[in-house]
């Protein structure tokens, strides 16, 4: 579903993107130079989004992520999409210890994380920032937003997927990225280094990422 196409009501928050976020996905090998067609290798398509005023600046970024197919339900109409995907190759990780079918929906971007780092990233309009002041049940968002804003949001991230969490990093948080490690050797770990400044493990922006296995049911 288009988040354009909601209104807001007493519980949510729709932030319409006149500044300009947008998102397009286009096949890998068009979409790329060289260097990170190599990196992405296993990773046919390649889901952009682009901040024309990236934290509120006059300097444009976007991000890269490679993904095994195409989003769902994470574009506007009028945004930039596949239209033929051959969607009937193998999974080259169907027989990666520890891999599940669930586990495979993580290599693609998914509308709530979109909707997400738009809420809490893209700068708000005026019309819908006075929505927010009469709002109490949106004063949790407005609370993270202002975090984010001041480097001080702590995010942890379960099903970390393509990495999308690298966005937040970028614009000031601290970000954990956990997931089946075969999603994090095949989507996360190149994505970190496809988005990553120089082509090195640099912390994102000013925020910081940290990468390794978790071990929450290691004891039970």
């Amino acid at each position: 579903m288009s988040s354009s196409s909601l209104t807001p009501t007493e519980d949510l928050l729709v932030v319409k993107h006149s500044h300009g976020f947008q998102c397009s996905e286009r096949l890998t090998k068009e979409n790329t130079n060289e260097a990170q067609r190599e990196l992405l290798d296993e990773l046919p398509v390649t889901f952009s989004i682009v901040f024309p005023q990236w934290r509120g600046g006059k300097e444009e970024r976007t991000f890269l992520f490679g993904c095994q197919r195409p989003s769902f339900g994470s574009l506007e109409e009028n945004e930039e999409n596949i239209k033929d995907f051959d969607a009937s190759a193998v999974d080259p990780n169907f027989f990666d210890s520890g891999y599940t079918l669930a586990g495979s929906t993580g290599f693609c971007v998914w509308a709530g994380a979109r909707f997400l780092l738009e809420a809490l990233v893209v700068p708000p309009t005026s019309e819908y920032l006075s929505i927010e002041s009469n709002k109490p049940s949106l004063s949790r968002l407005i609370h993270y937003r202002q975090q984010l804003s001041k480097k001080g949001l702590r995010v942890l991230e379960l099903g970390a997927g393509v990495g999308l969490g690298i966005v937040l990093a970028s614009a000031g948080a601290e970000v954990l990225l956990t997931d089946l490690p075969t999603l994090v050797r095949n989507a996360v770990e190149p994505n970190l280094y496809l988005n990553s400044q120089q082509g090195n493990d640099d912390p994102q922006g000013d925020g910081e990422e940290h990468r390794k296995p978790p071990n929450w049911l290691r004891d039970c």
